[in-house]
């Protein structure tokens, strides 16, 4: 299989983005689109194919339209993605409630 395209990397960047916002085991997930988690951990990483049926079924359990993959996005937000999954996952989740505080503090002011 040869590299993925930026623009199909930045799809599925989104899609393990969303996974894990909504806080979806890849087995979860797997399960409801009826795909193997190794599938979805080869796919979250580049190195198998996305179809169209699997990204139709992917964004109906991540309950995003699937065009909402394929919106711009700037810059900032490409790096802030990109500085996240370079992470270790349990500095990403570190991350991700300083991030949620911030976000309700700033809600309620």
């Amino acid at each position: 299989m040869s590299s993925p395209s930026e623009a199909t990397l930045q799809v599925l960047r989104r899609l393990r983005a969303r996974r894990i916002s909504l806080k979806l085991s890849v087995i979860d997930l797997a399960k409801t689109v009826g795909l193997t988690a190794g599938q979805i951990y080869k796919l979250e990483a580049g190195r198998h194919p996305l179809t169209v049926e699997q990204l139709l079924r992917l964004s109906k359990a991540l309950f995003l339209p699937p065009q909402s993959f394929f919106a711009p996005m700037d810059e900032a937000s490409e790096e802030v993605l990109a500085t996240y999954f370079a992470m270790p996952s349990n500095y990403q989740s570190l991350l991700l409630e300083h991030m949620k505080r911030i976000a309700t503090e700033l809600g309620e002011s």
